[in-house]
């Protein structure tokens, strides 16, 4: 394993607080993101895919988020696996719908 692999960036310490950003906290987003990075490479129908499924689910539950799910399978390289697609539904102050469309899963590799 290379020496960057190893031992993950760290945020600054001068990050502004979620007070002064309108709301984000990158602290917080680091750490979000850092944990699912621990679970390792996250390709379709492997384990730590699976566990970074339930962490998102769960923090996005905690945060009192309506969320879904959609299973489905699909061909791939490595033959058919089962994906799953997390739906969340935050309600707004106005009128309008946006949506935001991301990946959580890695590509496998060889």
């Amino acid at each position: 394993m290379s020496a960057v692999a190893a031992e993950p960036p760290q945020i600054a310490t001068d990050a502004l607080p979620a007070e002064k950003t309108g709301g984000f906290d990158g602290k917080a987003a680091y750490e979000h993101v850092a944990k699912m990075v621990s679970f390792g490479p996250r390709p379709a129908g492997s384990q730590a895919i699976a566990q970074t499924q339930d962490y998102i689910l769960s923090q996005l539950q905690s945060f009192g988020c309506t969320v879904e799910t959609d299973a489905f399978s699909a061909d791939t390289p490595a033959g058919r696996l089962a994906n799953e697609n997390i739906l969340v539904k935050i309600q707004g102050e106005r009128p309008g719908v946006i949506l935001l469309g991301t990946h959580y899963d890695t590509l496998k590799k060889g």
